[in-house]
């Protein structure tokens, strides 16, 4: 028995081709548009969007071309005119060319550059099979003929999707940085000299040169190599008198070079040949578009054959002129016509400065962070059934999002620079030397060095409990501290607390957003036990205490949470016997609150600490999280946790550089970087 009638299967019969063509093209259009988005967006129905559409695009190019392959003569007749054959032979370049994909996107995440071998047999046997299909259904007419030059142009453009993802492999990334062969003007040296010895960031121009320095030791960085102490000492001298926003921005122009490596063309896009080639795809394009009408009998083609040639004309012409405009616009395009600037004509290269929402240009990543409240989540939570998926769902339901603001920014890259001087001045040499100690704190320094607090259990709590421990307890007291000083408001309005109140609830809740939706990016050896156990606890703990579900009985929980003193125990103890961080992050919340009154520091002094504590947290999380994670999450519109990564390697911080002992000549610097 057949499952569909004979009339349903002779319309797939007749219609299956079309279809699946059309089909083809509306997902390269995606991926067109929409995959160099998530450069700077991190909204998770468009990573899925982007995700569908790169998983069918491939496969329905190559089931339709499988299927032009094995068409016979009789199958022509019966479905349409036989003269149909020439069409089919005209869409076979068509196809191919969306097999080599958008310039927008090559790889969907780093494992697809890693793969890039399988790609490279693919594109062997889908040229051939194009190849094969283009001759096979070739008759001696002007159309033929005319598919001649776009099925070449598909071949390279297949052929560049798999040169890229090679290249951006993480076995060739070294040698595939787009500008370190080109010879630059002497106007180019001049403005990296000047930049990089005054520090001035005043136009565009200049930001890109130093970004595009500073993205030199990146790329070393992420291919696992070693710099010198000489490197270290010209990065951190070159950001000292430097603001957190400029900071910032020229960390975060690298990392925007770092993502069109791994993820678009742009390693051959710049190229002489890649700008050629694309200029000449775009003449034929149009050319076939004009010439098309009077080379063709429209009465031996169906209509609806030739209305899906001329969508694929005017396709490959829109998305080409598309992917060409962005190009054109990009910070790449500026960067490389900076080498050509003429004095007499500064500014003639800030045209490509333009921005547009259209093309995405305006960010460089989503300049946001996620947020996810532990005790909200637990309080809150009426959970799907347990399975993998459904427990995803219940955090993504829990998960918020805030703007990375300029007060953020400024407080870390001030606490990296505190601590970096500080060392200075114990270490004349190369700061490698005793750098390696600074990656190891996670809040003890802050407590013990600037804030004189030498309590032993919160020290420990700090310094030697388990890192998800730690990172739990500090964000369930800093919850609770939120808590309390927002009751203490006659308004409760939370904008009337201190901005360093905020800003240490954005990170507390950043950090355990890691936890929960990131884990790959924790230090290694974390898992989520410690974090399950801890929600377990504190959902008992809220059933048998609080009764209800309104706002009112959720703030009286966190002020019964607050009520915890040890009695007869330590908080080693505790941490060693109980899996839990619950207990040990109540504790901590009672004993901030403590020493805020003791102190004397008022809710000011108090959120100036546990702010301090979680950047430095924040580092210590940063600069144990491998490269190759970073560059997965730039996939994702960016974490700060990769900027703050960066940010501390060209200041020293990182395990990355070799431990030589000297000091370069002042006056070496400029001739080493250049």
């Amino acid at each position: 028995m057949q499952l569909f009638s004979e009339d349903i299967r002779n319309f797939w019969n007749g219609w299956e081709i079309r279809l699946l063509v059309l089909l083809s093209l509306a997902l390269q259009t995606v991926l067109t548009i929409f995959g160099s988005r998530r450069k700077y967006t991190a909204a998770i129905l468009l990573r899925i969007l982007v995700w569908l559409a790169y998983l069918s695009a491939d496969w329905v190019a190559t089931f339709v071309l499988g299927n032009l392959a094995t068409i016979t003569d009789g199958d022509c007749e019966e479905k349409s005119p036989k003269s149909n054959e020439d069409l089919q032979a005209f869409w076979a370049p068509f196809l191919l060319l969306h097999l080599g994909g958008p310039d927008t996107i090559t790889a969907y995440s780093l494992e697809d550059n890693e793969l890039w071998l399988r790609h490279f047999l693919a594109f062997v046997v889908q040229v051939g099979v194009a190849f094969y299909v283009f001759l096979r259904l070739w008759r001696n007419t002007v159309l033929a003929f005319m598919a001649i030059p776009i099925l070449f142009i598909a071949s390279y453009k297949y052929g560049e999707r798999t040169f890229v993802l090679r290249s951006s492999s993480k076995e060739n990334f070294k040698d595939s940085l787009v500008l370190s062969d080109p010879k630059p003007g002497p106007e180019f040296v001049k403005m990296a000299g000047e930049t990089i010895v005054e520090g001035s960031n005043c136009e565009q121009g200049s930001h890109l040169i130093q970004a595009y320095f500073l993205f030199g030791r990146l790329a070393v960085l992420f291919s696992s190599q070693i710099l010198t102490c000489k490197d270290e000492i010209m990065s951190c001298k070159y950001f000292q008198g430097k603001s957190a926003e400029v900071a910032f921005n020229l960390v975060a122009a690298e990392l925007g070079f770092l993502y069109d490596l791994l993820y678009t063309k742009a390693n051959v896009v710049y190229s002489r040949l890649g700008i050629l080639v694309r200029c000449f795809s775009l003449f034929v394009s149009f050319s076939l578009l004009f010439a098309f009408p009077f080379t063709i009998d429209k009465h031996a083609y169906p209509p609806v054959d030739i209305f899906i040639t001329y969508l694929l004309l005017l396709g490959a012409i829109a998305l080409e002129l598309y992917a060409f405009i962005l190009h054109f616009f990009s910070k790449w395009t500026s960067l490389c016509l900076t080498k050509y600037r003429k004095e007499d004509h500064p500014h003639i290269f800030y045209a490509t400065s333009l921005s547009h929402s259209l093309l995405g240009n305006h960010k460089r990543w989503s300049e946001s962070m996620g947020q996810f409240n532990l005790i909200s989540f637990c309080i809150n939570d009426k959970l799907l059934p347990a399975t993998r998926i459904s427990k995803l769902l219940e955090y993504h339901r829990y998960l918020t999002r805030e703007d990375v603001s300029a007060d953020l920014k400024k407080l870390i890259f001030t606490e990296l620079m505190a601590k970096i001087k500080n060392h200075e001045q114990h270490q004349p040499f190369c700061l490698n030397a005793t750098g390696q100690r600074l990656l190891d704190h996670r809040g003890d320094y802050v407590l013990k060095e600037k804030h004189n607090t030498h309590n032993p259990d919160i020290l420990w709590l700090t310094a030697s409990a388990p890192y998800d421990c730690c990172l739990l307890a500090w964000h369930i007291a800093t919850d609770l501290c939120y808590q309390a000083d927002l009751d203490e408001l006659w308004d409760g309005n939370p904008e009337s607390l201190h901005p360093r109140c905020k800003i240490s609830k954005y990170l507390s809740e950043y950090l355990m957003y890691l936890m929960v939706l990131c884990p790959t990016m924790m230090p290694e050896g974390f898992s989520d036990t410690r974090f399950v156990q801890t929600c377990k606890d504190v959902k008992t703990f809220y059933a048998k205490n609080i009764a209800g579900d309104s706002e009112e009985k959720r703030r009286d929980a966190r002020k019964i949470f607050l009520q915890r003193r040890l009695e007869g125990s330590t908080i080693k103890d505790i941490v060693n016997n109980n899996l839990s961080a619950f207990v040990p992050g109540r504790w901590l919340g009672n004993q901030l609150q403590l020493l805020e009154a003791r102190e004397g520091w008022g809710s000011e002094g108090k959120w100036k600490m546990i702010s301090e504590v979680w950047v430095e947290i924040l580092a210590y999380t940063a600069s144990h999280c491998a490269w190759n994670v970073h560059g997965q999450y730039l996939r994702r519109g960016g974490e700060l946790l990769t900027h703050v990564c960066l940010l501390m390697s060209h200041l020293g911080l990182c395990s990355q550089y070799g431990d030589f002992r000297f000091r370069p000549p002042e006056d070496d610097v400029v001739t080493y970087i250049i």
